[in-house]
């Protein structure tokens, strides 16, 4: 299990070869979508429909493996309407 300070919010992340938890700073923003599917960024509930990400910032998503894929595209929707260029996907290393 991987460990850096952000808020403790119960996802299964997928597994994947090359997952890392490695640059989680000020640069990055941390959306969540938990297996109800609430979408949360950095640890607050938003709206999947207009929630803002500011530019320049790094977005990483943590989608616990059992979310809807709607869920996951219309997060990356609105992510494409604010034309955030930087997006990881977090996943547990294998």
């Amino acid at each position: 299990t991987n460990t850096y300070d952000k808020p403790s919010i119960d996802v299964s992340l997928p597994k994947a070869p090359a997952a890392s938890v490695e640059g989680y700073k000020k640069k990055n923003v941390v959306i969540t979508i938990t297996k109800e599917g609430k979408v949360l960024l950095d640890g607050q509930e938003v709206n999947v429909e207009n929630f803002f990400v500011p530019k320049g910032l790094t977005v990483k998503i943590e989608a616990d493996e059992r979310i809807s894929y709607g869920t996951f595209v219309k997060v990356l929707n609105r992510l494409k309407e604010l034309h955030v260029e930087g997006v990881e996907i977090v996943a547990r290393k294998k």
